[in-house]
């Protein structure tokens, strides 16, 4: 013992604690640098653990961007729209002289009734950057909503056909409805997007078969995975919005001859023998 101190009889029984005292601070000092029983391999697991944990928060997801990435994310969703009413003019489809023509503005006004919502929303996150931006955000449902809007026209637009359509308006629907539920997750939400968009690519197949199909599909899946897996950061929005570009103008290229769809399924399916 250290002149009159006192130690209990837990201490006396410590020989740890005893050796500690015997050779000083620097025993001490050891042990700190060396973890209390913390080996190397536990405390790497500990940082990788930590490092993926900062991974999935929102801000590093994107989700919490900054006002120049929201406002970027607001003026690049002009583009889509900007393109369809060119390719309407540069094609003379306002005058609908034909079948096709009136699915191609359909195209147009569908993509043109989502751009408001979105922009909109993207505004309203770079005008208030501290907010909520997700949770019971009534602009961002109103932006899937949209979203869900614009996959019911583009399937009458891609497939030509009334049936068809109700087929994936009863998709689209059951996720608006989802969208407004307390309990909605954003998983939910996302895996009911991706849905509606493959529902709404599908018809190309039978119009223009397997390679103007897989040409969307490509485009598709390029546009989307720098968002879904935030490859450019807080940008991967933009970009997403930027490489929405050429899948709209592969999609323009999809569009059906005409209002023949329901035939053209019925004939697809008694081919098949179903």
């Amino acid at each position: 013992m250290e002149g009159s101190q006192v130690l209990s009889p837990i201490e006396l029984d410590s020989r740890t604690v005893l050796r500690e005292r015997a050779n000083g601070p620097a025993v001490v000092r050891k042990r700190a640098r060396h973890g209390s029983g913390e080996t190397k391999t536990v405390k790497s697991v500990r940082q990788v653990a930590n490092a993926v944990a900062e991974a999935m928060a929102p801000e590093a997801k994107g989700e919490r961007m900054t006002v120049l990435q929201e406002h970027l994310n607001a003026w690049s969703m002009i583009f889509p729209a900007i393109l369809c009413w060119w390719w309407i003019h540069e094609h003379d489809h306002l005058e609908m002289d034909d079948e096709h023509d009136v699915l191609v503005v359909v195209m147009m006004v569908s993509t043109c009734l989502h751009l408001p919502f979105s922009f909109v929303y993207h505004l309203w996150c770079a005008t208030y950057p501290d907010k909520e931006r997700v949770k019971g955000n009534v602009l961002r449902i109103l932006d899937q909503m949209f979203i869900h809007v614009a996959c019911v026209g583009y399937a009458l637009s891609l497939s030509g056909s009334g049936i068809y359509m109700g087929v994936v308006s009863a998709h689209n629907l059951f996720a608006i409805y989802r969208l407004w539920q307390p309990n909605s997750k954003p998983s939910e939400r996302k895996t009911n997007i991706f849905l509606g968009a493959v529902l709404y690519i599908l018809p190309i197949m039978l119009w223009h078969g397997t390679y103007q199909f897989l040409y969307c599909i490509v485009s598709f899946i390029i546009s989307v995975y720098p968002f879904g897996f935030r490859i450019f950061g807080g940008y991967s929005q933009t970009v997403f919005h930027l490489l929405c570009i050429p899948y709209q103008w592969a999609l323009l290229e999809s569009i059906a001859p005409g209002f023949s769809g329901d035939q053209a399924i019925m004939t697809f399916f008694s081919d098949l023998g179903i």
